[in-house]
């Protein structure tokens, strides 16, 4: 695709920002609290080291979930397929690990933090909506802002590819 004004482009970790932006309009809300923890909303997620894990902790990257001992396949980030719970399930048996002799549980989430934050949102909001359809529905749209978390079909053909630079 060519590259223009209206190509969409991932923007990797500045998604974490629109996560944020979802979770504090939950707790704006009065649905979500960042004291609370995980297993509060979702009670599945309470095994394997977990139990104790805040709204927090993951929003701080302090989860120990940092990398997950299994793929995900891309088909089961299709909203459909999370609200069938493909991705929760995968997150429900894994073991919360953190570094060895570090005293610190931070560790960044790179991938696995909007994974695990869309699971507790969208069991949070009432609608059960991910963070991409909330995303889309509440602030996109209203505000004509062209922004997604996921993209739906009708959008791939504006999609930039990622090239990567050459040094040297």
């Amino acid at each position: 695709t060519d590259f223009s004004p209206d190509s969409l482009m991932n923007v990797f970790s500045s998604g974490k920002s629109l996560e944020a932006i979802t979770m504090a309009m939950l707790h704006d809300r009065g649905l979500l609290d960042y004291n609370a923890r995980v297993a509060d909303y979702w009670p599945e997620y309470a095994a394997l080291g977990k139990e104790d894990t805040r709204i927090a902790d993951l929003m701080r990257h302090e989860a120990g979930l940092a990398a997950f001992d299994t793929t995900i396949n891309p088909a089961d980030l299709h909203p459909q397929n999370l609200q069938a719970n493909t991705v929760g399930a995968i997150i429900e048996r894994q073991s919360s690990r953190f570094r060895v002799g570090e005293g610190n549980q931070r560790e960044y989430h790179a991938i696995t933090r909007g994974w695990i934050a869309n699971e507790v949102f969208r069991r949070v909001e009432p609608q059960g909506r991910t963070m991409g359809q909330f995303l889309r529905e509440e602030v996109s749209t209203l505000f004509d802002i062209d922004v997604h978390i996921g993209v739906q079909d009708a959008e791939l053909a504006r999609m930039s590819d990622v090239v990567m630079l050459g040094f040297g």
